[in-house]
Parts: C-alpha cells; structure tokens; sequence
C-alpha cells in the first residue's frame, strides 16, 4: 500500500464534542438543519449541503458557504496547527465494539491499480460535486475506509502508540466515543513503513471520495493522496445493510433468486 503521512489539523480537545458530527449520510436535510442552527462550532457549516438550499441556489454558492464556514471555524480557533507530516492512530468505540487503525494519506494509484478493492460504482456528478468542494473548500474531513489484514509488526506499532496519552478524545452525538493519538516521528515512520507491506486492502467506504481525488489528483499531480483510515479486518463488523427491490421488471421471484445466488 503506498500510504503516507498527510497535512492535517486536530480539533481541540476542548471543543472535540460541539465540532465532531454524526456520520453525514446518517443525518436528515432537516436535522442537519437544526444542527446548523443550534451550535456554531459544528462541522456541518463546511459541509453545506444543495438539500438544504431553495432549488434555484446554484451549486457554487453551496461551495462557498462551506469554505467560509471552514475559515469561520479555524477563525474560533476550533482546531490547533498544521502539521505538515501527520500520521494519526484512530479508534472508534460503539458499546463493546472497539476498532483501531491507522490515519493518513493513500494514493490515488492504489486504488486504479486494484490494490484497493471496491464493491460498487460510482455516479458521475456526485464525483464532480465532491471534485469541486475538494478544490473550493481545499480539506477533506471524511476519511475514506479501508480494511486490510495488518502484519504482526503493525499491529505492535499501533498497540504501542495507544499506550501514549491520547491527543483527542471525545464522544460524538451518536454516542461513537473518538479517540486519535498522534505518534511521535520516529514511531509514525515505522508505522507507514509497516503498512507499505500490505499489499491488498479492501474498500468499506468512500467510492466516491476516491473518485473525486483521483479527479483531482489527474488536474494537479502533487495532490495525489486521499484522506484515509486503514482498520484491521478482524476488528470490523458487518452489520446488517439491506436493501429494497421496488421492481421484479419481468423476471420472476424463482428467476432472480436463482441469479442472486450465482
């Protein structure tokens, strides 16, 4: 895996719980709405949104909106400096289930290359909406999930690295308890080199996302990474994701079962 470290700030840690949101995807346009409105300190004000717009807004002003809601954010002070070599280790904690992986930067040719395994396609104007918010707004804050089987060595590395005192640690309002630590350079060397040895990864979220930087990896080659979270595949678990077929066309229940199972 070509993984390496990124440019990137951290929340404070005194403002983690009113910045960090829920996962996007999971939140209504009218609860996003509300959020919006109750707390300034709210990521979703660089993360507008065209449903929570009148129709006739162009989408360049979206674009916008969210850029200054980004500067207005960094303006309070909402997150502490750049750090121009950031390789962070990231554990999420829901109830029992605890997963810890490792943040940082993928390039775009692992996954045009097939190291990166998808499981779906794409559709092209949602990859051209997430293209231009990467060039307008200039941050990604959503990082594309990948599950990889970690050597022995790195999964000393990331053990190590949770030993230290965490440098964030907040529970979100879906009550997922966050938790990064940011490791030394010696330690985050180390931990990049043991990630370059996996050489298949899988991709569990962020099709699009990986359409859109490798969009703009294509316009400007030095912006070839994309925000990634790289979880061991032994720590993950599958919940249930069905799905609703509103039409059989002209197939019959026996005929597309018989399909489904090939």
């Amino acid at each position: 895996m070509r993984f390496g470290p990124i440019r990137a700030r951290l929340v404070r840690p005194e403002v983690a719980e009113r910045v960090i949101i829920p996962a996007y995807d999971t939140m209504t346009p009218q609860e996003r709405k509300e959020l919006l409105a109750a707390e300034p300190l709210s990521f979703l004000h660089a993360l507008r949104s065209p449903d929570e717009y009148p129709p006739d807004v162009p989408f360049p002003r979206v674009l916008e909106d969210s850029r200054a809601g980004l500067a207005r954010l960094l303006a309070a002070d909402a997150f502490g400096p750049v750090d121009s070599a950031a390789v962070f280790v990231y554990r999420l904690a829901d109830g029992e289930h605890v997963q810890t992986g490792v943040v940082g930067g993928i390039d775009v040719a692992d996954a045009a290359e097939g190291r990166i395994l998808p499981h779906e396609t794409t559709v092209v104007e949602r990859e051209e909406r997430l293209a231009a918010y990467l060039d307008h707004v200039g941050a990604a804050s959503s990082p594309v999930v990948v599950a990889a089987r970690f050597p022995a060595e790195l999964g000393r590395l990331v053990a190590e690295a949770t030993d230290a005192t965490p440098a964030v640690s907040a529970r979100a309002a879906d009550g997922v308890r966050q938790t990064v630590w940011a490791p030394p350079a010696e330690l985050r060397e180390r931990i990049v080199a043991a990630l370059g040895e996996v050489e298949r990864a899988y991709l569990v979220d962020g099709h699009h996302r990986i359409a859109a930087a490798t969009r703009v990896a294509a316009a400007d080659p030095s912006r070839r990474r994309f925000l990634a979270a790289v979880f061991p595949l032994d720590e993950l678990r599958n919940l249930a994701h069905h799905r609703a077929l509103r039409s059989l066309g002209s197939s019959r229940p026996d005929e597309l079962v018989a399909e489904l199972e090939r």
